[in-house]
């Protein structure tokens, strides 16, 4: 499966927390051409936290997404 299937798959799936579908839809919104500003509002999240997904995102891809421990 592709990186865009995975990121649909995780907004589809009922057994993913909301937390990480969200995400997920902040990295599809954007490759779909939304503004980053209009993304936030959607997502109601903040500006900065949507660059923040969408460079986790581009680092390490879905799993990006996930939790990281703060051990």
């Amino acid at each position: 499966m592709d990186q865009l299937g995975e990121l649909r798959a995780l907004v589809n799936r009922s057994d993913v927390s909301g937390t990480i579908a969200t995400r997920a839809r902040i990295v599809l919104w954007c490759v779909e051409g939304r503004r980053k500003k209009e993304v936030a509002v959607l997502a109601g999240v903040s500006r900065p936290t949507v660059d923040l997904w969408l460079r986790r995102y581009a680092s390490d891809g879905v799993a990006g997404l996930g939790d990281r421990s703060h051990a």
